[in-house]
């Protein structure tokens, strides 16, 4: 898990550096943000509708996501990062 602090009307950028030795691999990033509640606000993934997860290429890949300003009420969250791939947890 990792946490920051953000003022609630600036754009979050959320930045995950993978790093492969494999020729590829076929994996899975997950991000969870979660409110002061414990409560998932939501999760995104870079797999398609069937949960395959997507081919990364040896070395570094770097996958961003931003949330809009005024997108997430004041408060506290923390995000939860996951890489996975099917069936197999990296």
């Amino acid at each position: 898990s990792i946490r920051g602090y953000f003022d609630s009307n600036s754009k979050i950028r959320i930045r995950v550096c993978i790093f492969s030795k494999s020729i590829k691999i076929k994996a899975q990033i997950h991000i969870r943000i979660i409110n002061q509640e414990g409560i998932a606000i939501f999760t995104l993934s870079n797999s398609d509708n069937r949960l395959n997860g997507l081919i990364i290429p040896a070395g570094r890949s770097i996958f961003e996501v931003i949330i809009p300003d005024n997108f997430l009420k004041p408060g506290s969250y923390h995000a939860t990062i996951a890489v996975l791939e099917p069936n197999i947890r990296i």
